[in-house]
């Protein structure tokens, strides 16, 4: 089935359960994947991308209440502004600040406002680093 996709949003946790220790990130990108978002809870995000290379996304410093519907949020917004940009990296920057707005009250409830959401993905490319190979 990995051969066949495209983008891959998935968490430690689930790739350590799905897939075993033995697999690592790198290889998973092998397998089939174009682009894996491997999530961090608040340490942050991943991003392996056969084209635009392996990057660490920071999460966005904010007050955590409720973690639930974060990585919804965050791989909802990513394949939004990936379709409408094209830009894989600053996509992910975008669903980093999304989430970011989740997790702050109990349930999906705010997910930011347009300039919010923009405002705390700019901090995110600012905090973000290449990963080398």
């Amino acid at each position: 089935m990995l051969r066949k996709t495209d983008v891959l949003k998935i968490s430690e946790s689930e790739m350590k359960w799905i897939l075993g220790t033995r697999l690592s990130s790198k290889k998973l990108l092998n397998i089939g994947p174009q682009l894996v978002l491997l999530t961090q809870g608040k340490r942050g995000v991943t991003m392996l991308s056969r084209e635009e290379g392996r990057f660490f996304l920071p999460a966005y410093k904010t007050r955590v209440i409720d973690p639930t519907g974060a990585g919804d949020a965050l791989i909802g917004a990513f394949l939004v502004s990936l379709e409408k940009t094209g830009e894989a990296l600053w996509s992910a920057a975008l669903g980093v600040a999304v989430a970011s707005f989740v997790v702050e009250n109990f349930g999906p409830t705010n997910f930011g406002t347009p300039k919010g959401i923009v405002s705390r993905a700019q901090t995110v490319m600012e905090r973000t680093k290449r990963i080398s190979s």
